[in-house]
């Protein structure tokens, strides 16, 4: 099968001026502005450095909180080491003990340190109104030894630890080794100065936390802002401007390969593309109106021909009629005169394509049964001299009923009757059919002429073009026109072993259709 040409319901309609106009692209300063596209990838970095800080931040402060607590915990025991080995480098005076513990006060404001007896009596404290007195803690609890607690002192808080003092040499002079443990040494220290470190530590740390933060917030904003608000923006610029029409509007391709050096090159050539494209459509326009024009005229010319041509062969033609009833009994001049009756119509025919040309008449559509057409178009082909040696078939298996014009739909079938019967040279077939299919009906016309040679495929339907010695070249133009006004479509097909086949496609279903020009 050759590629079939096809003809559907659109045609150009021709304006006053050949430059295609800009498309009505809108204003883009009549839209909401929406965030840009920094402000919303900085806002969404700005969330996650900000909870990962916040999470580094918790994370470090109770770091920070544990070692703090722990330098504190190894200073206490390193006073209380200290002191436990003082007070028992003294114990035999015991006015350097007190003096001991005296000291220890001047040096820790809201610590405190005293010995006491087994039974938890004060012998000797840096707080003297306190000697003589029992210890707050009972006996009973200073099984745990060492034993730490907290407690508060004068309204601060402190750690206090309670270490055990064991039978040694130097207690011989007031104890004897039975009784083991000889007493107790009781140290607290206040917690001020850790409570200010730890302070000053977080201090610190949200202070850097913050300054951090806006750092990088600062650089993402600048990164942003050079490498892709600013490239962009200029994107933008540029696609307005092509979308104003200005298809002059060029990227700077002077990025380095990135992506939006790459995005700048694509649209370069996208816009070139368009140019070109638009100064070829632009080219076809201003032909198909110089066409358009040329075309108006020839119509022009040719309903004023055919006006004047008209009645001269209505007078002819009745004219003939009686000088044929003159030679009825003359069958050699009664031939001659059949012979110019039928080029007489020929000249009709020719008349009434250029009329139909020149002023096309919209269709006047009613339901109407294609089978009837073609039965009576068939008839009017089978007296034409041409076809006597063509057999004629039919194959109709459509009852249908279609919304259409019954002359203009006959004047249609009967050019391709009759275009196929000139095809033939000879003996041959003319087939006409028609079926229903998928809400159309279809009716075909094939002969097994000569065919449509391949260079004069794409030119079947143009007006004026014809490849016989006789003829306007309008009979396939005005019916590729009268099906287009039917809704329907008109194509051809050249089978490889001859001849051709016309195809109509009309709408089978009149509740779809629309009458054209007056009801």
């Amino acid at each position: 099968m050759c590629a079939a040409a096809r003809v559907r319901h659109h045609q150009l309609e021709p304006a006053a001026s050949a430059t295609l106009p800009a498309p009505d692209t809108g204003r883009a300063h009549d839209r909401p502005r929406a965030a840009g596209i920094r402000t919303k990838v900085v806002g969404v970095i700005s969330i996650t450095i900000a909870g990962t800080l916040g999470v580094n931040l918790a994370v470090t402060s109770a770091a920070q909180s544990e070692q703090v607590e722990l330098d504190a915990q190894q200073h206490f025991d390193f006073v209380a080491a200290t002191l436990k080995t003082g007070l028992l480098d003294h114990m035999l005076r015991r006015e350097e003990v007190q003096h001991v513990l005296k000291s220890f006060a001047r040096h820790n404001p809201y610590g405190r340190a005293e010995l006491l007896t087994p039974d938890a009596l004060i012998t000797a404290s840096s707080d003297t109104t306190r000697i003589g007195t029992s210890a707050t803690f009972k006996k009973g609890t200073l099984g745990s030894i060492p034993l730490i607690f907290r407690e508060e002192i004068n309204g601060k808080e402190t750690i206090t630890r309670v270490e055990p003092l064991e039978y040694t040499g130097q207690c011989a002079f007031c104890h004897t080794p039975t009784e083991g443990r000889v007493g107790y040494l009781a140290v607290s220290l206040g917690q001020e100065s850790t409570a200010a470190m730890r302070a000053a530590l977080r201090s610190k740390l949200i202070t850097s936390t913050v300054l951090s933060l806006f750092i990088l917030i600062g650089t993402v904003w600048l990164a942003l802002s050079q490498l892709v608000v600013r490239p962009l923006a200029v994107v933008a610029r540029v696609m307005r401007r092509a979308e104003a029409g200005d298809l002059l509007a060029r990227m700077p391709t002077d990025r380095a390969d990135d992506e939006i050096g790459q995005l700048a090159r694509g649209f370069n050539a996208m816009i070139e593309r368009l140019a070109d494209a638009k100064h070829r459509i632009e080219e076809i326009y201003h032909r198909n109106l110089v066409a358009a024009d040329r075309l108006a005229s020839v119509g022009e010319l040719a309903s004023g021909l055919a006006h004047e041509i008209k009645n001269p062969l209505a007078g002819i033609s009745g004219a003939l009629q009686i000088i044929a009833g003159d030679y009825a009994d003359d069958p050699e001049r009664r031939e001659i005169v059949i012979e110019i009756q039928q080029q007489l119509v020929r000249l009709e025919r020719t008349t009434q394509e250029l009329l139909g040309f020149a002023k096309p008449k919209p269709p006047q559509l009613k339901p109407t049964q294609l089978t009837t057409i073609v039965e009576r178009v068939l008839s009017l082909v089978g007296r034409y001299r041409a076809a006597a040696q063509v057999e004629i078939e039919t194959h109709l298996e459509s009852t249908a009923t279609i919304l259409g014009d019954p002359g203009q739909l006959e004047q249609v079938l009967l050019n391709l009757c009759l275009n196929g019967v000139q095809a033939i040279d000879g003996a041959g077939r003319l087939t006409v059919s028609t079926r229903d299919t998928a809400g159309w009906l279809e009716l075909t016309v094939a002969d097994t002429g000569s065919g449509i040679l391949p260079e004069h495929r794409d030119r079947v339907f143009a007006p004026f073009f014809t490849t016989k010695t006789t003829g306007t070249g309008l009979g396939l133009s005005n019916s590729a026109r009268i099906i287009t006004e039917h809704h329907g479509e008109i194509s051809f097909e050249c089978p490889p072993q001859g001849g051709t086949s016309f195809t109509i496609r009309l709408p089978r279903s009149p509740a779809d259709l629309k009458p054209h020009g007056p009801a």
